[in-house]
């Protein structure tokens, strides 16, 4: 296993907190759900862009590194302490492309992490340079159970210009400004090979306002993607055991938020372009 760190121009933006798994694929394709959903009428809401900066709007918020410096505790906020179990187990029914992989937002590198145990060339991004150290202290942590490479950057995702065969949005989309959602969809489908896979994990699909995290739906995520060319492929809603750990971090946050527990759902979104 090999493990690298790169610095690249600072920025992109993730808070773990999701559950919706999406698949979107970068080729011409058939839906195997009838998945028609209009685009999202609210994706500049006034309130959600008032008051902040630039770098926000444009989806790489400082405000994630102070957060970092400040100190996250494995387990708190919205760090899982383990690989999400809905990735695993795409992963072991092999049900993703082989190659090579993005986390951006990685955190601490647990889904980069699980990504490298499967065999496949990782890459971790986030903006925050104490985050990439915490993933790259992870990585060692659990060097022996990796046969693929595995590689941290800490940089911008939105500046991004590699190629990959999988992407992982583990909540990314949640957590960027809703002014940075088109460019998020733009540049997921400029970051695929032609054959390649995006997987969303949409969460948190809940009734509230503010964020991040933002409040998300099965609407809004296709209405980024089917517009650019995105075809869906499968559809699957999370059962209690492929989410329930990152729900249980996601509720922590939620209730500080106000918002109504019973209305969190989760589940998984493929796609392809």
């Amino acid at each position: 296993m090999t493990v690298q760190v790169r610095h690249l121009q600072s920025c992109s933006a993730l808070l773990l907190i999701g559950a919706v798994l999406t698949l979107f694929y970068c080729s011409t394709t058939f839906a195997a759900h009838n998945i028609t959903m209009a685009r999202s009428s609210n994706l500049d809401t006034p309130r959600e862009l008032q008051d902040v900066d630039e770098a926000t709007r444009q989806g790489a918020s400082g405000n994630w590194d102070q957060l970092w410096k400040e100190g996250i505790k494995r387990g708190t906020r919205w760090d899982t302490d383990g690989s999400s179990p809905a990735l695993v187990n795409l992963l072991k029914q092999g049900q993703l492309p082989k190659g090579k992989a993005l986390v951006p937002g990685c955190g601490r590198g647990y889904d980069a992490i699980a990504f490298a145990a499967f065999g496949y060339h990782a890459v971790g991004m986030d903006l925050s340079d104490t985050a990439v150290k915490e993933a790259q202290a992870v990585a060692t942590e659990r060097n022996d159970e990796l046969s693929g490479t595995l590689e941290f950057k800490v940089g911008n995702f939105f500046e991004h210009d590699e190629k990959y065969d999988v992407i992982w949005d583990l909540t990314f989309l949640c957590a960027i400004n809703p002014a940075a959602r088109e460019a998020w969809a733009q540049q997921m489908k400029a970051l695929l090979t032609p054959q390649g896979v995006l997987v969303t994990y949409i969460f948190p699909i809940v009734e509230k306002e503010g964020g991040p995290p933002f409040a998300m739906s099965m609407d809004l995520v296709a209405g980024l993607l089917q517009p650019i060319g995105f075809k869906a492929s499968k559809l699957e809603m999370l059962p209690d055991d492929l989410s329930i750990g990152k729900v249980q971090v996601c509720l922590r946050a939620l209730r500080c938020l106000g918002a109504d527990n019973r209305t969190v759902q989760c589940c998984i979104l493929t796609y392809q372009v």
